[in-house]
């Protein structure tokens, strides 16, 4: 389950504007729908990105703002105490403890054989020991102060974070002057699977009924200089991921170069299953995006 614990302040890099965006204590990356070129359906956690857009009117990744910590307050809880008093430990005294005192392992052993024995001898095995049950401490309750992060409506007079639409990406890649490389392919991540968003109903209708031929998948040019563009990118780093480039050169109709792409893969600890379904894609020359 994707759980908040409270809300971060953060900073538009750009202008310094101040937002709130929640805290996550634990995501929960399971989805209803996922697809080959990224897309997932039913999601209960989508980062988009982590693309945000802001006020002035530009856009920025979360890992560029500045962030101002989670906002807290102190509030004054109540917790139990076994005789309402706290236990007081001398820790530097104890550890200054002078270790000479300290007996062998030897010289224990022998200590509690020597007094076993001398037990042995003078009291009786049939003599009945007495044990005590101690009673119970009453446990009281007393009242601490704490810090804990704040609730939304503490936080509702500063503005949530801005959320960037998957169609306001071509605002960051026809813009290269005004951003960089790294939130640009970011943007084109995220509009791969947006530009493919067409093709998904009619390929789970011929999924449901095989006797229907396999719907035509036609790349604009607009798709087609974004996946050109996210293959060259892919292609010149250090560690490729070869699913992604044998998905993209699967989708340009590039089926053997593809192909040669996922053998690499599978050389590592890629799904098997997800491989083997893109592969016999691949053979069966379908260029469009597949759930996986």
């Amino acid at each position: 389950m994707t759980r908040v614990s409270g809300y971060r302040q953060i900073a538009c890099p750009n202008c310094l504007s101040v937002y709130i965006t929640p805290s996550y204590s634990s995501i929960n990356m399971m989805a209803f729908e996922r697809w080959s070129d990224g897309r997932t359906v039913g999601g209960l956690y989508n980062n988009g990105g982590g693309i945000r857009s802001c006020q002035c009117g530009k856009y920025y990744r979360m890992k560029d703002a500045i962030d101002m910590g989670l906002m807290m307050e102190t509030r004054m809880i109540e917790v139990w105490d076994d005789d309402g008093s706290e236990t007081a430990f001398d820790l530097p005294a104890f550890l200054r403890r002078q270790e000479d005192n300290q007996l062998t392992l030897i010289e224990l052993l022998f200590k509690i054989f020597f007094i076993t024995k001398i037990k042995e001898r003078f009291q009786p095995f049939t003599q009945i020991t007495e044990v005590t049950i101690s009673k119970p401490v009453d446990r009281k309750k007393r009242l601490v102060a704490k810090e804990v992060p704040k609730d939304f409506k503490d936080c509702e007079h500063i503005p949530l974070v801005q959320w960037a639409s998957d169609y306001e990406m071509e605002n960051i890649i026809n813009f290269p002057e005004k951003y960089d490389q790294e939130i640009i392919m970011a943007a084109r991540k995220r509009y791969w699977p947006f530009l493919n968003d067409y093709y998904r109903e009619p390929f789970k209708t011929y999924c449901k009924h095989r006797w229907l031929p396999v719907p035509r998948f036609k790349l604009s040019n607009e798709q087609k200089e974004n996946l050109i563009a996210l293959l060259e990118f892919y292609q010149a780093e250090d560690d490729p991921d070869w699913v992604t480039i044998g998905e993209l050169l699967r989708e340009l109709s590039r089926f053997e170069e593809a192909m040669a792409a996922f053998e690499k893969a599978m050389q590592r600890s890629h799904s098997a299953a997800d491989l083997e379904k893109l592969t016999r894609a691949t053979r069966n020359k379908i260029a469009g995006p597949i759930p996986i």
